[in-house]
């Protein structure tokens, strides 16, 4: 049977994979968004990896599937265990990482199954007014978080700082050093002056951000409010500052592109976002009028 008698077994559907953490499970799901958005396509959802693996990089956290309720419109679509099978035996034609754009893989009009990892600002841009409306934050806050909520609403430029640390340390996404920040907190001082910013620093690794960035003379609250396991809400805190100073982490990066609160919003990313990027792979993540520094 040949390829195009084959798809023709097939509903005019794109699966997507989904895994990882929470940012993670944002963007495939925006992905699917994109291909609704330019092809014929319906997107359908793969959730297995978090029923056979569900954890970090090392193995040691937990990755746990709740796209669903942190954001109550979305909506998913699993297909029966048989079809799921049969999309990744035949139809799983980009299983690898794609940091270039390629505008077919969001507009194709037969059947595919989506499997690999997609980081690409302009995936997300081309259907940016769908995703935004998806992704409105549903959480619930502990008193803490209410008092921290209401400290950031009521400082005149609060700039969230993501400092990923974690399973990323020692692996091919350890690649943003303390220069990078400490770059960044000056860069955005200096542009937001003659008002005074305060940093509200969040971390899955808060002493190494607490020994590299505390000695830097500028405001610090050190956010250590939430566990591994509620990183939702530390991404909500996150989207209601003004300005952001990001990791090449996903969490982040939702964050920064999601926030509404300042018209002339400022947002500074690393320029390279894992160890073995190719040159024509650069800033992939960057959104047009967001600031780059080295990640030093």
């Amino acid at each position: 049977m040949d390829n195009s008698t084959e798809i023709l077994n097939f509903p005019m559907s794109a699966l997507v994979k989904i895994d990882g953490g929470l940012g993670s499970q944002m963007w495939q799901y925006a992905l699917g968004v994109a291909v609704e958005h330019h092809s014929p396509l319906r997107a359908l959802h793969d959730l297995s990896w978090y029923y056979f693996h569900g954890k970090d990089i090392n193995n040691k956290y937990n990755r746990l599937f709740i796209l669903d309720k942190v954001f109550k419109n979305v909506r998913l679509r699993l297909p029966k265990e048989d079809l799921r099978q049969r999309f990744i035996l035949n139809l799983d034609r980009y299983p690898g990482s794609y940091r270039k754009f390629d505008p077919s893989i969001i507009a194709r009009k037969t059947p595919v199954y989506l499997g690999g990892y997609y980081p690409n600002a302009k995936y997300i841009v081309s259907a940016a007014d769908t995703i935004r409306n998806i992704y409105n934050f549903t959480v619930a806050l502990s008193e803490r978080n209410k008092k921290l909520l209401a400290d950031i609403m009521t400082t005149a430029a609060p700039v969230a700082v993501h400092v990923r640390r974690g399973d990323y340390v020692g692996s091919r996404h350890d690649v943003v050093g303390p220069g990078f920040f400490l770059q960044a907190l000056n860069w955005i001082s200096c542009h937001l002056a003659p008002v005074i910013p305060t940093f509200f620093v969040f971390s899955n690794g808060m002493e190494w951000a607490k020994e590299h960035l505390s000695s830097a003379p500028h405001n610090f609250v050190f956010v250590d409010n939430n566990d591994n396991d509620s990183g939702q809400v530390d991404m909500f805190l996150m989207a209601q500052c003004k300005h952001f100073i990001i990791s090449n982490s996903s969490m982040s990066w939702w964050a920064a592109w999601l926030s509404s609160r300042s018209d002339n919003k400022v947002v500074i990313m690393p320029d390279k976002w894992v160890a073995d990027e190719k040159p024509d792979e650069k800033c992939s993540m960057r959104v047009d009028g967001w600031q780059v520094l080295p990640a030093i």
